[in-house]
This record gives structure tokens, C-alpha cells and sequence, in this order.
């Protein structure tokens, strides 16, 4: 009951999965560009709504100073980029790479230290 497959039906199948994989890849590369910029917008729209916004609030606007500096922007904020479940993935991926920097950055460190020890132990036991 199996059925026989030919040499063309198999070159088909081979250049649909191809154009299939290709239109996969753009497609995550258009996902990608639309959340940096949505990323982008929301870190502008952060930063530049001194006296408020709709993710802190407008309480600003009760003040009557004029606030003298931009708003930090903070990952809970983020409500508009971390809604997305392939950013959030991103992010975690980013994270992580940045972590294993810093316990490079760290295991050198101790490296250079733990060298620079030795130095001195050798240098003291010549005098």
C-alpha cells in the first residue's frame, strides 16, 4: 500500500521545502525588524513622556514643575515589547550571552590575579 515516489516527485518536494525554508527565513527577518522597531518606538515613547504616560501614569501633569530630565527606561515597562513571545526569547537569549561575558570577563580576571600572585611569591622567596 506504500506508495512509489519518482526522482521528480522527489526534486518537487526538494525545491518546495527550499522556497518554503527561504520564505520562513524572510519571513522571521521581517518579525525581527517589526519588534526593533516597535522596541525602538516604545523606548522613545518612554523616555520622551516626562510628565507622563499610559504605562506610569500621568500624575506628572498634576506637578507644575517642569521635570528637568528624561524618564529611565526599565524592562517592566516594556509592555508593548514583552508581549511578544519571540522577543521575550530574544531577550532571554541576549541575557544569556551576556551573562557568559561576564563570567569570561570574571574567569580572566582571577586569571590575571592569581598570576600576579605568583609573581610575587616568587619574587619573595629570591630575597
Amino acid at each position: 500500500m506504500s506508495k512509489e515516489y519518482s526522482m521528480d516527485d522527489l526534486t518537487q518536494a526538494e525545491k518546495e521545502l527550499t522556497e518554503m525554508l527561504q520564505k520562513k527565513k524572510q519571513l522571521f527577518k521581517n518579525l525581527d525588524s517589526i519588534e526593533q522597531s516597535l522596541y525602538n518606538l516604545e523606548t522613545s515613547y518612554i523616555e520622551d513622556s516626562t510628565y507622563g504616560n499610559i504605562i506610569r501614569g500621568y500624575e506628572g501633569f498634576l506637578n507644575s514643575r517642569t521635570p528637568n530630565r528624561r524618564a529611565r527606561t526599565i524592562d517592566q515597562d516594556r509592555i508593548f515589547s514583552q508581549s511578544s513571545v519571540s522577543f521575550s526569547k530574544i531577550q532571554q537569549e541576549q541575557d544569556a550571552i551576556i551573562d557568559d561575558e561576564e563570567e569570561y570577563i570574571e574567569k580572566k580576571k582571577k586569571k590575571k590575579t592569581d598570576s600576579t600572585r605568583k609573581k610575587r611569591v616568587i619574587h619573595s622567596d629570591e630575597d
